[in-house]
């Protein structure tokens, strides 16, 4: 990973309301952050790691998650909006406060998740994998 992409991401952790546009990251390692308040619009994860990292006030625009693995992660108030997310890893992580709307999810994998009020538009395609998730309102 560039150092640039590198220093972006610590930015990330302090700063507020931070966009990131048009980027593409394929299979960085971005494990264990704290990422808030940021704004991913057509960027490109696919096969990017972001395991036990948390998540607070993000939102992922028309980005392509495609085997990105999110294992473990924390979600607080995040937007995932018209993004394809086939083969995406959630697995056993904490969503709350989070909206899924227009998003390709064909075998996204929610296994062991533990959701709070997390709404999902009608307009999200495929068949997710759904095993042991628990939904909590």
């Amino acid at each position: 990973m560039s150092e640039d992409i590198e220093l972006f991401f610590r930015k990330i952790s302090v700063d507020k309301e931070v966009k990131l546009e048009y980027a593409v990251l394929h299979k960085a390692d971005l494990s264990a952050r704290l990422i808030c308040s940021a704004s991913f619009i057509e960027c490109d994860f696919r096969g990017t790691y972001f395991s036990e990292s948390i998540f607070i006030n993000c939102e992922f625009i028309a980005c392509s998650l495609i085997t990105a693995v999110f294992f473990k992660s924390t979600f607080i108030n995040c937007v995932f909006k018209n993004s394809n997310m086939r083969h995406v890893v959630f697995g056993e992580s904490f969503m709350k406060d989070c909206f899924f709307h227009g998003n390709d999810i064909f075998m996204a994998d929610f296994s062991g998740c533990k959701l709070l009020d997390v709404k999902c538009g009608k307009d999200n395609l495929g068949d997710p994998i759904i095993n042991d998730m628990k939904i909590f309102e």
